[in-house]
């Protein structure tokens, strides 16, 4: 396995990482400028054929620390460089990041050379050159005070540079700039909707559109590679690799919606169709029309669509009087030709958006060239779902939302958290619980109102809800899933759900979220709860580090969060045990997916007081997280928490181990201890163990350790 950093541009470096993860990257990681990850040598192919976003991908190859010249020197002259190339490949160093004294960057970047000529010469008797235009080879060192880490550059040129772009306009977005904007306007394919600029330039919005929707691989046509200088490069694995795409370009093509590209100036347009026909595709029309003259085609007109406009900027303060007037027109054609389609820009000036005269519903932050932008995405207010003005009570929610996303956001950054609440009805009139799912998703949890109020003003602040989120997180509606909380009753809690928008919705998708190293299917459509209970994470944890060489129990176990991190953490044995077919099937894929599976990992679907009764096994630790309440499967006997917990935890103290430790927990908001027994200590550790996300959650969890230290 691998490690690779991939560079972006600052501001995407989430769609870098969603790149890397379709690439088939592990343990992936955002850091400012890039995303670190892991994987083999095709997943590493299929990231520079495939992303669309990143410029550079880099493959870790050293990493050194120290102060001094000599031993800096002396690692790298011991590195065997001849492993990766040959003599007779020209190279390049580079560095980037700074560091300290005693030694500057620059010093640091001539020894890193040297020590790459003088470690050939000793071994060949000959020495590399230096090409500093065609190299064959890029050695990249990045710096962080005196820290070094060294990489291959396997991209080579920056990956932004498709090979299609000779003729660029005056303007014109860089092709991966132009790929992020249209990722962030909800161009994510494949696709059959159409698409318009009418203001395309050299044609790079529409060229890019057109890969995305085409499933098109964009670097599918280019021909020079870092890796092909690189000795552990294979050539057949490319070429499968290669064919891949290829076979997936083959059945997106046919499905294409159409895509136009307008410009008022000729010369222009001709630059356009040129740069499209170098792209090696099909299926995207150039005409020289200007914005003014410019109506819907019959073959755009009814179709949902996007528009996407990277107009002029005006950096002096006398084009601006002209420009707003263009911003103007460019709101014109979109109320009156396509009002139905979204309508997104790219501007370094909100105030020229504002000359569009509709509230935008989204902004991201994008730099084009160095120069800070906003994309800017606008609905007409009578045709989109989404509200274009939000009450005053939803500003204050959008507010205090905003505050706990920054807040939260750097405890999780810091603490490697990925999946975490932030928010939970905070405000009384937004009576909301969101979980934050791996930068991507949000579990919308709106807790059923009461009968008391109106039932039109609840689902406005729902709507209200969903839009400032989406503008606060900076993502698609779709990302959204929401659900009504009640109560559940009996088996309630395993049968899928009805109260979800089925038409933004695929049957039973399944994602993944990582915690502590592992990685969890997570439902986050069709059940009430998501598979994963986040409150549970410090728990979770502590049985990880402390489950090395032990015998884990886990009861009503759920989807098998808990038995997954045990068995992480090295337990000689794992028993789960839960009343649900589904569960416990999923807690096995589970198990499975994190490459866990083996004989010493058993699973039972059964009634927890039955399987008790009957086991006679013991454990060194053991998890022990009923419900609140529950029905047995004949429906005969139901388990209630405070009348049963006692009877429940002696059954499985009986299998705990001496010296061992159980761990009971129920969300119970009422709930009282009742145990007690001579020669057991019990410690309450609820505030330990309820997590930065839900100290402001009331009751969301009791926790209590049990142990027999003199047993």
């Amino acid at each position: 396995m691998n490690k690779y950093f991939a560079a972006a541009p600052r501001h995407i470096e989430d769609l870098a990482s969603r790149e890397a993860e379709a690439a088939g990257g592990l343990n992936i990681a955002l850091t400012r400028g890039g995303v670190s990850f892991e994987g083999d040598l095709a997943c590493a192919y299929r990231f520079c054929l495939w992303s669309r976003v990143s410029s550079r991908l880099l493959l870790e190859i050293g990493r050194w620390e120290g102060a001094e010249e000599d031993p800096y020197y002396r690692n790298l002259l011991n590195y065997p460089w001849e492993t990766l190339f040959t003599v007779d490949d020209g190279f390049l160093c580079d560095m980037t990041g700074s560091g300290q004294p005693p030694f500057a960057d620059r010093f640091a970047l001539l020894k890193l050379k040297d020590a790459i000529v003088d470690r050939f010469r000793e071994q060949t008797g000959r020495r590399p050159s230096v090409d500093r235009e065609n190299p064959s080879v890029r050695v990249e060192c990045h710096r962080k005070n005196n820290e070094f880490t060294f990489y291959l550059d396997l991209s080579g040129e920056s990956l932004h540079k498709r090979g299609y772009r000779r003729d660029k306009g005056g303007a014109a977005l860089r092709e991966n700039t132009a790929a992020a904007f249209l990722i962030r306007s909800g161009w994510t394919g494949p696709t059959d909707r159409a698409f318009l600029d009418p203001m395309c330039g050299s044609g790079t919005l529409c060229i890019e559109a057109a890969m995305i929707a085409g499933d098109r691989a964009p670097a599918l046509e280019r021909t020079r590679w870092g890796f092909r200088g690189w000795k552990g490069h294979r050539e057949e694995l490319w070429e499968e690799i290669l064919d891949e795409a290829r076979d997936r370009y083959e059945k997106g093509r046919p499905k294409m919606g159409p895509i136009l590209g307008c410009d008022k100036d000729e010369e222009v347009i001709r630059k356009a169709r040129s740069n499209f026909n170098r792209s090696g595709m099909k299926g995207v029309r150039f005409e020289a029309i200007p914005l003014e003259k410019l109506k819907a085609p019959a073959d755009l007109a009814g179709k949902e669509g996007l528009i996407a406009v990277n107009p002029p900027y005006g950096i002096r303060l006398e084009e601006r009087v002209g420009l707003e007037a263009l911003y103007r027109k460019l709101g014109d054609f979109y109320r009156t030709q396509l009002p139905a389609w979204q309508l997104s820009i790219i501007t370094p000036d909100k105030e020229l958006g504002m000359a569009v005269k509709i509230r935008a519903f989204r902004e991201n932050k994008l730099d084009n060239g160095g120069l800070p932008c906003l994309l800017l995405h606008f609905h007409d207010p009578e045709n989109s779902r989404l509200l274009t003005l939000l009450s005053p009570q939803a500003e204050q929610f959008k507010n205090r939302l905003a505050k706990n996303v920054k807040r939260l956001g750097k405890w999780a950054r810091k603490n490697e958290i990925t999946s975490y609440r932030i928010y939970d009805a905070d405000l009384p009139d937004y009576n909301f619980a969101l979980d934050w799912y791996e930068g991507k998703w949000i579990h919308f949890q709106e807790y059923a109102p009461t009968v008391q109020i109106d039932q039109n003003k609840a689902e406005k602040r729902v709507r209200e809800g969903i839009q400032a989120l989406c503008e606060v997180l900076e993502i698609e509606r779709s990302a959204v899933f929401v659900k009504t909380r009640r109560r559940q009753k009996g088996a309630s809690q395993y049968k899928k759900g009805e109260n979800r928008p089925a038409a933004d919705r695929k049957e039973t998708e399944k994602l993944i979220a990582r915690e502590s190293g592992s990685l969890f299917l997570v439902n986050l459509s069709d059940y009430v709860d998501t598979g994963l209970f986040l409150d549970h994470r410090p728990v979770r944890k502590w049985i990880r580090d402390n489950s090395g060489d032990r015998d884990f129990l886990n009861l009503f176990a759920y989807t098998g969060s808990a038995t997954v991190l045990a068995a992480a953490g090295g337990a000689r044995s794992t028993t789960t045990v839960d009343g649900s077919r589904t569960y416990t099937a999923w807690a096995q894929e589970n198990l499975a997916f994190n490459r866990l599976s083996g004989d010493q990992h058993r699973f039972y679907c059964d009634d927890c007081f039955h399987w008790l009764e009957k086991d006679r096994g013991s454990y060194d630790l053991i998890f022990l997280d009923p419900p609140t309440f529950s029905n047995s499967k004949s429906g005969k006997t139901t388990f209630d928490i405070q009348k049963d917990h006692v009877r429940l935890i002696d059954l499985a103290l009986a299998r705990l181990k001496p010296e061992g430790t159980l761990i009971f927990s129920n969300n119970f908001r009422k709930f009282q201890m009742e145990f007690e027994r001579e020669g057991f200590e019990l410690k309450e550790v609820t505030s330990w163990s309820v997590p930065e996300d839900f100290k402001n959650t009331r009751g969301i969890h009791r926790c209590w350790f049990i142990s027999s230290p003199g047993r």
